[in-house]
């Protein structure tokens, strides 16, 4: 058996030990900034689907620190063991900020297309000022009280039936954040949101709610 050298008996450095396998991890979770982000641009990026594969890699890592632990107490794998649960371990505490800097991005997209609706919402409030009733699409508000949509929305829906808390109309929009997750961006006229409700949780985004699936 081939003896180590001097070179690979020193010690790694923190930094030799992390930054090459580490380097497309952070590389990955700037790709879910990126995306997560688009809707900041207002042309899309309303539906984060298959983002679960970004939660899979931490996820994994994690389940490699607790699997791993039997290999510290052995001798021939003690070294190698303290690599792999350093490394894990960084992939998952990577993860964190990250995943909050996505949803902060994604929390802003959706605060400024509350305000880009604002002359949607009042459009459709004088609709029903003066026909007695919301009109059955917001199509039908151009070109009379809207000369054209309003830009940068996610793809809004003027619902009238339903369970609407005693509001006679709501804008909805879906807004998954996975491959099996109901999200949805939700403006009630009479606001008067609960807490849970809708499928989820709610959040408050100025006047609208965001609804946690």
């Amino acid at each position: 058996m081939r003896s180590l050298t001097p070179e690979e008996r020193r010690p790694l450095s923190l930094w030799r030990l992390l930054w090459r396998p580490l380097l497309p991890v952070v590389a990955l979770y700037t790709t879910m900034v990126l995306w997560y982000g688009l809707a900041l641009t207002g042309a899309g990026g309303w539906a984060v689907r298959g983002s679960e594969l970004f939660v899979l890699l931490p996820t994994l890592a994690l389940a490699g620190v607790l699997l791993s632990w039997p290999g510290l107490f052995w001798s021939r794998t003690t070294e190698a063991t303290r690599r792999l649960q350093l490394r894990a371990a960084c992939v998952v505490v990577l993860f964190v900020p990250f995943f909050w800097l996505a949803g902060t991005l994604r929390h802003l997209a959706f605060a400024r297309a509350a305000v880009r609706a604002e002359p949607l919402i009042a459009a459709i409030e004088r609709y029903v000022r003066e026909n007695g009733a919301p009109p059955r699409s917001i199509v039908q508000l151009v070109p009379a009280l809207l000369p054209r949509l309003p830009a940068g929305l996610p793809p809004l829906e003027l619902v009238t039936t339903g369970d609407l808390r005693g509001n006679p109309w709501a804008l909805v929009a879906e807004t998954p954040t996975g491959c099996l997750n109901w999200d949805r961006f939700l403006f009630l006229p009479r606001q008067n949101y609960p807490t849970h409700g809708f499928g989820g949780w709610l959040e408050r985004i100025g006047r609208w709610a965001y609804v946690h699936e």
